[in-house]
């Protein structure tokens, strides 16, 4: 079986993990739990390719669930070529929960230390994304 151990290594910046603009194809500042991200082709070698950014967020201190809030959406087209996705991992179990919605506005409670934040857009649109 192959180590993959170096290939699994995430950087932490602030507590969380951000996938590199240049990967994902936007720019975006995540600032104590808050994302706000937007789309921008010029920073992605392929602008018409598939875009996946994923945000990790650690709350500290620790914490055994979070409360949500997608504050708005710009130009995204869910679920017919976008999504965001919330994934909650609970440190004291094995329980995973998920959550997927673009609905500005709900609010939702994650039980979980941890918390994945995906974004996947099939057909990107230059300025669309999401501020949570």
């Amino acid at each position: 079986m192959r180590d993959l151990s170096g290939l699994l290594t995430l950087p932490l910046i602030n507590g969380q993990y951000e996938t590199p603009n240049n990967q994902c194809g936007g720019r975006f500042r995540s600032v104590r739990g808050s994302i706000n991200f937007t789309l921008n082709t010029e920073t992605n070698p392929d602008p018409n390719a598939k875009k996946v950014c994923m945000w990790t967020i650690i709350p500290n201190p620790f914490q055994t669930h979070m409360k949500f809030m997608i504050n708005s959406t710009t130009n995204m087209s869910c679920p017919d070529t976008d999504s965001l996705g919330f994934t909650s991992f609970a440190e004291s179990s094995a329980e995973i929960q998920t959550h997927s919605t673009c609905s500005s506005g709900e609010i939702f409670i994650l039980n979980g230390s941890v918390i994945l934040v995906s974004f996947i857009s099939k057909r990107p649109r230059d300025g669309s994304g999401f501020y949570l």
